[in-house]
């Protein structure tokens, strides 16, 4: 029984040796039964000698019984209670493990300690009542808040000592309502002061009932409100004054209690902020929540500087989302109510108005002026950058055409090919700068042309090598016969120069390889939905531009980032290029892959729809169609080298040529030779006469005659201005001969 006792028992011989130890006994002190057995007391823990353990032991066996004692032991960390009796062999001791009561005990001193200095903090005190004994017990508080120390000993009976004779009744009824629970206990009292006037207490109680349902006693707190009380007249007083001056000015009005921090809205505020009273709580916090965060902070320094410096009104303009989600603008007005005896602030009252339509007129007529200046100047600038085209476009005739003529003039093998075949791709490159100076201008647009990616790398070799590194070693890998894209050239050039910079800038110093390959890709939901990073392609068939580098990689913080505008891994530069990649790629239907691993280099790869129903782009060096030159063709253009090189393209091809420098002098010209003249090239932009003008009097004239308009804008621009008037084609400047030779075979028709 005694091995199975949850009590510890330890049986000493007259020499101190353990003779008994249950397992409680060991199992408390940390030990085996049969370490103990056998060995005194101090073998075993010497450090209980010449404590209150041992001089229980001594006095267990004088006496015969010991006082008990409890102490805490150390080398196991627990508290025990111990009692000591003398036996006819020794002593016999039992242990009681008492921490946790210890512990409970600690938490409720600590609890109750904490409440009082929580009641102390909030100056709400608590009271009980008991029904059958009339006594009533006060908390620390409560003496405090009723001005009363310990000697008094409240009671129910004593309570009219307390209490306002006129309350002394009403506590009473309100009391005995609710023991009866009619009623909840919740009143105002006055409290005599020993030392100034009465006190204005708020007083609250439970009822507390057996299990009967009988009243037992109550359970309450008290808190004096003698200021709320004041401070509730006082803004009654504030609220109708405020309610006068919104109904007069039509704007709402708000209060804030500067020692409280309370806001308080009048009903006009509701309705301008277009919120339900009933599902939005009042707050300075609240308030704020409404106010737009980039002005948050002035708005919340009205609150704070009210207290500091309240002789300062004050006058802020915000915006402020409303209920319905509708951003607004508003103007806030205030100032500080002082106390007339502190002079300090009270309160603040504001008013609030709504000025969104004075702001958005106000807001309108400065985008009115701004869109004006800037329409101006970008009207300046379109005119210059148009001019420029147009007279850099008649300078790439004469280039572009020479170099045409020349190398037509060349046998395959000649070693002056190569040269003149970089001037004719550099005019071409030219042209399409040109093009996008009138794009910009508003006369022309970028054209999406039908191209062989792997062709636009080769013709950009020698230059690519230009901008890399001096150790970069460049490699192409490019694929022969690969689907046609439609692009816009000059775009997707950019998008390779772009990609090839920024290989060579991640490769610094030190030497690398960059590989260009070009290939084809078939994209699949799987990979179309998952494996392209940020963007949204169809599957299909795609052609692909990929870029690799050696140099120093990226983590995969950076490779989230990189086509953030501004955003860059390097010590210099603006950070826009693969912005401007990303943009340029996702405008042609495409998508980019980056591949990166730190210290082993970086891959992009750009993936670009195929041409639907091209396997090939059109080789624009092939021979124009044939044709039978008759008679005279009519050159009109302000522009000598133009007249120059088209005469040379004409006169190989058959044709008597005639030129004009104007449009006046063409429409004399034509009149004389007009049995000869079987076709016209006319140029839309001229001085005195422009080609539109020109094309509508020679069609008066001879409504059979044959005109192609010339012009640096784009087809699309001047085909619409000659609609259903007999045009017989178009041209863009500047153009090879093979190119002028296609569209005459087209407005001569077939040979």
């Amino acid at each position: 029984v005694m091995d199975e006792a949850p009590t510890a028992l330890l049986l000493f011989d007259t020499n101190w040796q353990y003779r008994y130890v249950n397992r409680a006994a060991a199992a408390q002190l940390g030990t085996t039964v049969e370490a103990l057995l056998g060995n005194t007391i101090w073998g075993v823990f010497p450090e209980s000698v010449d404590g209150p353990f041992w001089d229980q032991l001594q006095q267990a066996a004088r006496e015969g019984k010991a006082d008990t004692v409890e102490s805490f032991y150390a080398p196991i960390g627990r508290w025990y209670r111990v009692d000591a009796f003398r036996t006819p062999v020794g002593v016999a001791v039992f242990i009681v493990d008492t921490t946790e009561a210890h512990a409970v005990f600690d938490e409720l001193e600590t609890s109750q300690r904490e409440l009082t200095e929580s009641q102390r903090i909030a100056k709400v005190g608590t009271w009980k009542w008991d029904v059958a004994s009339g006594a009533v017990a006060w908390s620390d508080e409560t003496f405090r808040l009723f001005g009363l120390d310990r000697s008094f000993e409240p009671s129910f009976a004593r309570m009219e000592l307390v209490v306002h004779p006129q309350d002394v009744g009403p506590m009473t009824t309100a009391l005995n309502v609710a023991l009866r629970g009619e009623a909840p206990y919740d009143m105002d009292i006055r409290i005599l002061q020993p030392h100034g006037p009465p006190q204005l207490t708020h007083v609250t109680g439970e009822v507390l009932r057996d299990a009967s349902g009988s009243a037992t006693g109550m359970l309450g707190t008290v808190q004096d409100v003698t200021l709320v009380r004041r401070a509730d007249r006082e803004l009654a007083e504030s609220r109708q004054l405020l309610a006068r001056v919104s109904t007069i000015a039509g704007i709402a009005a708000w209060t804030f209690e500067v020692a409280t921090g309370e806001l308080r809205w009048e009903p006009e505020n509701w309705a301008l902020w277009r919120l339900d009273p009933d599902h939005f709580v009042v707050t300075a916090e609240s308030f704020l929540s409404l106010v737009v965060e980039d002005d948050r902070p002035q708005v919340a320094a009205l609150f704070e500087a009210s207290g500091t410096n309240p002789s300062a009104g004050y006058d802020v303009a915000f915006q402020g989302r409303t209920g319905t989600g509708e951003l607004r603008h508003f103007r806030t007005v205030g100032e500080a109510v002082l106390n007339p005896d502190t002079g300090h602030a009270e309160r603040v009252v504001g008013l609030t108005l709504d000025e969104t339509d004075r702001v958005r007129a106000m807001e309108e007529r400065r985008d009115m002026d701004a869109k004006l200046q800037q329409a101006q100047r970008l009207e300046s600038i379109g005119v210059l950058a148009g001019g420029i085209a147009h007279d850099f476009n008649n300078l790439l005739v004469g280039m572009l055409g020479n170099a045409n003529l020349a190398l037509s003039d060349m046998p395959p093998g000649d070693p002056l090919r190569e040269p003149l075949l970089g001037i004719e791709i550099s005019a071409q490159r030219a042209a399409e700068l040109t093009r996008q100076l009138l794009a910009y201008s508003g006369k022309g647009r970028f054209v999406i042309e039908r191209v062989n990616l792997s062709r636009i790398v080769e013709e950009m070799a020698s230059l690519l090598n230009a901008v890399l590194s001096k150790k970069a070693e460049l490699r192409l890998a490019l694929k022969a016969g690969l689907p046609a894209v439609d692009v816009d050239a000059t775009q997707i050039r950019q998008v390779v120069m772009n990609l090839l910079t920024n290989a060579s800038e991640a490769l610094g110093d030190g030497p690398g390889e960059i590989v260009v390959r070009t290939g084809i890709q078939q994209v699949d939901h799987d990979y179309a939905e998952h494996a392209v990073d940020g963007a949204t392609v169809e599957p299909g068939t795609y052609v692909f531009l990929e870029v690799s580098d050696t140099g120093s990689g990226l983590e995969m913080a950076d490779v989230s980032r990189i086509f953030e505008p501004f955003y860059t891994t390097k010590f210099t530069g603006r950070g826009l290029g693969l912005a401007a990649t990303l943009g340029i790629v996702r405008g042609h239907r495409g998508a980019i892959k980056v591949y990166s691993e730190v210290a082993r280099g970086t891959t992009f790869k750009v993936l670009l729809p195929a041409a639907a129903g091209a396997q090939d782009a059109v080789d624009l060096a092939v021979p124009g169609r044939a044709f039978v030159a008759k008679g005279a063709a009519l050159i009109v253009d302000d522009e000598p080298g133009v007249r120059a090189v088209m005469r040379t393209m004409l006169s190989r091809r058959g044709f008597d040529v005639l030129e004009a420098t104007h449009g006046e002098e063409a429409l004399t010209l034509f009149e004389t030779e007009r049995a000869r003249v079987t076709l016209v090239l006319l140029d839309l932009t001229m001085p005195r006469l422009d080609g539109e003008e020109v094309f509508r009097r020679l069609k008066a004239l001879d409504p059979s005659v044959r005109v192609i308009i010339m012009s640096g804008y784009s087809e699309e621009n001047v085909a619409q201005r000659f609609v259903g008037k007999g045009l017989a084609g178009f041209i863009q400047k500047p153009f090879r001969a093979t190119d002028l030779y296609e569209r005459i075979a087209e407005a001569l028709g077939p040979s």
